[in-house]
């Protein structure tokens, strides 16, 4: 792919993000779960998208506060520990997570699961299909660089 088709590409892309983002905040179908501390209604995406970014704290090897830093650097905005943790925080339904914030949460802790969280069951069909080609492909020239080993050998062999 050339690279104005990636730029294209990851402009739909965060444009789709920022879309989603906006939606995650309303509850899904049946009645909403109610935040005791505000009254305010909680959907389950809402409380699922907090535990996921809390798990994915969780699992990384950096610290809490080494992923609020880096994801300062790669926003270009301070993000407090304090920030952080509101945003995982069942009861501070009013804090949410900024899409923009994404992909710099996603390589700091090297996990995407977030991203995936957000995409559409097409959107996701997609990334999975993407990432089965590229698997086929790398599987592919794998059996190529041994059959040309094989097929070195076998001439070495045959001409002594």
């Amino acid at each position: 792919m050339r690279a104005s088709n990636l730029e294209t590409l990851s402009f739909d892309f965060l444009f789709i993000l920022a879309y989603l983002s906006i939606l995650i905040g309303f509850p899904i179908k049946g009645n909403p779960k109610m935040n005791s501390s505000t009254g305010n209604p909680v959907s389950q995406s809402d409380v699922a998208f907090r535990r996921l970014i809390s798990g994915v704290m969780e699992k990384c090897p950096k610290s809490r506060q080494q992923i609020a830093d880096e994801l300062s650097v790669r926003s270009g905005r301070t993000v407090s520990l304090s920030i952080l943790n509101d945003y995982t925080a069942t009861t501070k339904s009013g804090a949410r997570f900024p899409a923009v914030y994404l992909c710099g949460f996603c390589e700091a802790t090297g996990d995407d699961s977030p991203l995936r969280f957000l995409l559409t069951p097409r959107l996701l069909a997609l990334v999975e299909l993407g990432e089965s080609v590229l698997a086929g492909e790398k599987g592919r020239r794998e059996r190529e660089k041994l059959l040309r080993g094989l097929l070195e050998a076998e001439m070495d062999r045959s001409s002594r």
